[in-house]
């Protein structure tokens, strides 16, 4: 009988306890939380009243752990003394307790007895070793035990290590590996039970080394994160940043414990805990919980950095060297770590420092931590967001080349070097598209192994499957009459050669194929319109072309819509402004859950003008769900534009804003987003797929509904809420809404809701203070209110 887990539960309900929960019912499985009953019940209070809170904290935590509201539905609270019948039907129990062994052993030996004979039983320990854990275990438990341990926070961080013990039934291994990665969405990586396994292995050994060379080598806290940060592509937060986030409580634990445990580790003494972090902690600077760590700010709110002699806080003053400036001219990681490393300033120096030790470092843990470098590479990007993982970094500068200079810097390398570099020159190599590592055991090249439900979009580009291409976007032939356009341009955004290309797809797909996929891999869906380009025209008063591009976008999404083959989109990541728009007008959306979708014009002075203001407001005017009459729907409509909403998951944009449909899908794991598009737009296909011969209309509030709204904008203006310009932007949305002066009730068409669109967003690309707001954008990355 095949293993399933219908329903799981959760034994410790802190904040990964509940995280973990929370990203169980978001996943769609119902989950029992319990906890213990506290020692100081008051009376009237109840019994499990530590979980109930827990899961009321889910609401409030930011960023949130949760999907939407209703994934709490799914969550069942109660203790561990009146409630451990609930485990009788649970297919999966994960114990999230202290890291105490004892308090672990004692739970284990209380819940056992409640357990199905088949169900899967978990620790997410970040290091107690499985032995200890389970000696007072029988031999059948043993076969149902492992270690699953998550990354806080879980919704956020991808990373899924599972550490099997020594008698785990290989077939759980395989299962629970699916199971997290197909339906909690995640990264799995297989470690071994050693202290801190993979992920934290590495990652704490790279910022504690990164610590010891800014103490050697007297830098600033803000010097060595303004280089070990995205300058090296990795998380801004970099190496003390981080400390701050994690809580320097939290993370002296773990170094302390990595001490404890790893006796034979050659680099051991980098886990001793320096001098100047005790004394943080007797000072209470415990990062940013308590706002103070190696950062604080002042009353002012001006940044301070600590000064790690004095541990008095002093401006945050950034570097100015030549690294850090060349980082930013770099877009592609691996070239950009390249440059920064090569460069013979303070900043290359220390980066050259820690990577080549954190390599080092890497290389020698291969078969204690994991058996291959996949799963180490993994660890670091999954677990600690690094774009690159130390193998992947070491092929990027040269492997030889580098262990030449770090021989020649003093640094040990590794014999096991010698192996890779007498079979070949990288530890990746790729062919006909499919990506080979190379495996110390067999001292060759294997096949890195991939889902069945997973396209690379990089190897049908190997393999000759690009049907056309220009400089903004690819057409792929996905197989099976399904093809994709994918866009290509920076951050996505969408421009005429995209326009060109989305044209071009629906001519293909019309002319000789089935279906058409509109999806990507980079790492934003998009992040609307080329702005930049907009604000030239406006500039040079070229005010045709920013009509005609506007209206070549409009006509390019009607034709996703009415197009006589089933078009798909995928939208994922950021899916802002023109990116949205595309989305709203395919026939079916198979949206990553982790999609943060809205139409955000109003932030650079516009207003959506691709069709989004138009189908927004049929979508929300047709469902009867969503708002009763008119003048509701138009407010909702509104309100949502004007404020630039974004929805923050694929089900709220579902279930809030009405940026994706009821019959819109959602997947856990974006890896798998163009394959199971490919399949809706094919199912699509199978049903029979009819497409629509009408334009939409629908009936528009009107001039009664105009003057509601600029009542409510008045209101706001003469509040202090909003500026003039902002009133301006708020009328021309609230004309196109209302069907440009009509009356009430008027059946307004889509063709003219385009137009009205479209001379909104003229007439405000015109207007100086947009302007202002748009170059305001493209300078800072943040919105002028003006």
């Amino acid at each position: 009988m095949k293993r399933k887990i219908k329903k799981a539960a959760v034994i410790g309900s802190g904040v990964m306890g509940s995280g973990i929960a929370a990203h169980l019912a978001g996943a769609g499985i119902p989950v029992v939380m319990l906890d213990i009953v506290p020692r100081d019940l008051k009376e009237g209070q109840s019994r499990s009243i530590i979980a109930e809170t827990s899961k009321k904290k889910l609401l409030k935590q930011k960023p949130s752990p949760i999907f939407n509201k209703t994934v709490l539905k799914l969550i069942e609270t109660g203790n561990l003394e009146d409630d451990l019948d609930k485990l009788k039907d649970c297919d999966w129990v994960v114990e999230v307790v202290v890291e105490n062994l004892n308090i672990k052993k004692s739970l284990f030996k209380n819940i056992t007895p409640y357990l199905k004979d088949d169900a899967v039983l978990s620790s997410n320990t970040s290091g107690i070793p499985i032995k200890l854990m389970t000696e007072d275990f029988d031999d059948g438990l043993k076969k149902r035990f492992l270690v699953t341990h998550f990354f806080n926070p879980v919704r956020y961080l991808k990373l899924l290590e599972i550490i099997p013990g020594e008698l785990t039934d290989p077939e759980l291994i395989e299962f629970m590996k699916d199971f997290g990665e197909n339906t909690l969405g995640k990264g799995v990586v297989l470690g071994k039970d050693t202290p801190n396994f993979v992920g934290n292995r590495i990652g704490v050994f790279a910022l504690a080394n990164a610590m010891r060379i800014a103490l050697e080598d007297g830098l600033t806290p803000q010097q060595v994160d303004a280089v070990l940060g995205k300058a090296m592509s990795r998380p801004g937060s970099a190496v003390f940043g981080t400390n701050d986030l994690v809580g320097i409580d939290t993370m002296v634990h773990v170094v302390k414990n990595s001490y404890e445990a790893l006796v034979n580790d050659e680099m051991r003494d980098t886990f001793k805990t320096p001098e100047f972090i005790e004394k943080m902690l007797e000072k209470g600077l415990l990062g940013r919980k308590v706002k103070k760590g190696f950062y604080t700010r002042d009353k002012n709110k001006q940044k301070l950095q600590l000064d790690l002699k004095t541990l008095e806080y002093v401006p945050a003053e950034k570097p100015d060297w030549k690294c850090i400036k060349k980082a930013k001219e770099v877009s592609d990681p691996g070239e950009r770590i390249k440059v920064v490393i090569s460069t013979d300033d303070p900043g290359g120096k220390l980066a050259w420092k820690n990577t080549a030790s954190t390599l080092i470092y890497a290389l020698n843990r291969l078969g204690e931590i994991a058996d291959d470098i996949v799963n180490i590479d993994n660890g670091m990007k999954w677990g600690f967001n690094w774009d690159l993982g130390p193998f992947e970094i070491w092929d990027a500068i040269g492997v030889k080349e580098s262990a030449e200079r770090m021989k020649a810097d003093g640094f040990n390398v590794p014999e096991k070097l010698n192996i890779l570099l007498e079979n070949g020159e990288t530890f990746y190599k790729t062919v006909d598209g499919d990506r080979y590592y190379f495996d110390f055991v067999k001292k060759d090249y294997v096949k890195v192994p991939v889902r069945n439900n997973v396209i690379f979009l990089s190897k049908l580009k190997a393999t000759g499957k690009v049907l056309a291409e220009n400089e903004g976007a690819d057409i792929y032939d996905l197989g099976d009459g399904v093809i994709c356009c994918t866009v290509h341009t920076k951050m996505n955004t969408v421009d005429d050669k995209v326009i060109e290309m989305l044209n071009r797809a629906v001519d293909m797909v019309e002319d000789k194929y089935e279906a058409l996929v509109i999806g990507s891999q980079a790492q934003h869906f998009g992040a609307g319109a080329n702005i930049f380009m907009l604000l030239q025209a406006a500039q040079e008063g070229r005010w045709w072309e920013v009509e005609e591009i506007t209206k070549a976008f409009q006509e390019a999404n009607m034709r996703l819509k009415y197009c006589e083959k089933p078009v798909v989109t995928a939208p994922y990541g950021l899916t802002l402004g023109g990116a949205c728009e595309i989305t709203m007008h395919g026939h079916r959306a198979v949206a990553s859950v982790e999609t943060y979708i809205g139409l955000v014009e109003v932030g650079v002075g516009l207003l959506p003008a691709g069709g989004g203001t138009k189908e927004l407001l049929i979508r929300t005017l047709n469902d009867n769900r969503v708002a009763p009459d008119a003048m509701t729907a138009t407010q909702k409509v509104f309100e949502t534009i004007g404020m630039a909403k974004v929805a923050t998951s694929a089900r709220e944009a579902r279930e809030v804003y009405g940026y994706l449909r009821p019959t819109d899908m959602e997947i856990m794991n974006a890896d798998s987003q163009i394959y199971y598009a490919k399949q809706a737009a094919l199912s699509l296909v199978r049903e029979g797929f009819r497409p629509r011969r009408m334009k939409e209309t629908v009936k528009v509030a009107g001039k009664v509904g105009y003057t509601a709204l600029i009542l409510g904008l008045q209101n706001m203006l003469d509040g202090g809420f909003i500026s003039e310009h902002d009133m301006l932007i708020g009328s021309k949305i609230a004309h196109v809404l209302t069907g440009g002066g009509v009356p009430e009730g008027t059946v307004v068409g889509e063709d003219r809701l385009l137009e009205l669109e479209r001379e909104a967003f003229v007439e405000l690309t015109a207007n100086p203070k947009t302007q202002a707001r748009i170059e305001h954008m493209l300078k800072t990355g943040k919105p002028l209110r003006n």
